[in-house]
């Protein structure tokens, strides 16, 4: 099975590709990167994130050292950006998350993701029966690397390639190619497959239909020409499939907290040097 990573690399917020704490080559087509905390000092109390549609899902597990216990969100591929709260957290408390490509979920989860496409719900709402493994290792464990470890054989004995499907991997790579302009009549027509029956597919291997899916990926590259600096108002109309310069400034606003690309790119640079 090939790696939908060759040809796509969703950016953050701050404009970053997952840099540290990547996953071992036999994950890497799955998996975008492990994050975390090793002390309390290390969350900050007194800013907020910006998080963007990253077209990433996060399994979060916050481990409170304090109170010995465990609990464990997901935060779905979802179309708006949002700001994290500012915490006023007074126990010990770390975190630790795995960052998941969106087409690889179904490949580690025993069901179908048709209707599971919110923002923030508990772990188990995607991942049955998986905080009570992680519950006993977080509460053993105190760094990153340890976490990773532990967690790399876990994933890996859950990888399930059989559930592999040739025509939405298909349909995703034209998407992708396309950075994300393509019509749905043509991606329906690159993988021989009527639309109802590929929305289907999408539905279940990815929680969300064929034209959301691409949106999501336009304004990825999109968002990539704006973060590097390459983004011109004209030549992106053209190159993204937009109606005119007022489609395309509407669209990016909408995933990107209202922001014009000029104030994103900014705040990038304001990031980058803090």
């Amino acid at each position: 099975m090939f790696s939908l990573t060759s040809v796509y690399k969703p950016l953050t917020a701050n404009g970053c590709e997952p840099s540290k704490n990547l996953p071992c080559g036999a994950l890497s087509p799955f998996i975008a990167e492990y994050w975390g905390t090793e002390d309390v000092l290390d969350i900050p109390k007194d800013k907020s994130s910006l998080i963007i549609p990253d077209t990433c899902m996060d399994l979060i597990f916050y481990v409170n050292h304090t109170k010995q216990t465990v609990s464990g969100e997901s935060c779905g591929m979802d179309e708006q950006s949002f700001a994290t709260g500012i915490s006023n957290e007074t126990d010990i408390v770390t975190c630790f998350a795995i960052r998941f490509y969106f087409w690889s979920i179904h490949l580690f989860v025993g069901d179908s993701l048709r209707g599971k496409g919110s923002r923030y719900d508990d772990a188990e709402m995607y991942f049955a029966g998986w905080t009570q493994d992680f519950t006993k290792m977080l509460l053993n464990t105190r760094t990153i690397n340890e976490r990773i470890a532990w967690a790399e054989d876990f994933l890996l004995k859950r990888l399930d390639i059989s559930k592999h499907n040739s025509n939405v991997m298909n349909a995703l790579y034209h998407m992708m190619k396309n950075r994300g302009a393509a019509k749905v009549s043509e991606t329906c027509a690159y993988v021989c497959l009527g639309q109802r029956q590929l929305e289907r597919l999408f539905e279940n291997c990815i929680g969300t239909s064929i034209k959301k899916t691409a949106n999501l990926i336009r304004y990825q590259n999109l968002w990539r020409d704006v973060a590097t600096g390459v983004f011109n108002v004209q030549d992106a109309v053209e190159k993204y499939g937009f109606t005119d310069q007022s489609h395309l400034l509407r669209s990016f606003k909408k995933y990107h907290n209202n922001m014009t690309p000029r104030e994103a790119r900014n705040k990038v640079v304001f990031l980058q040097y803090d």
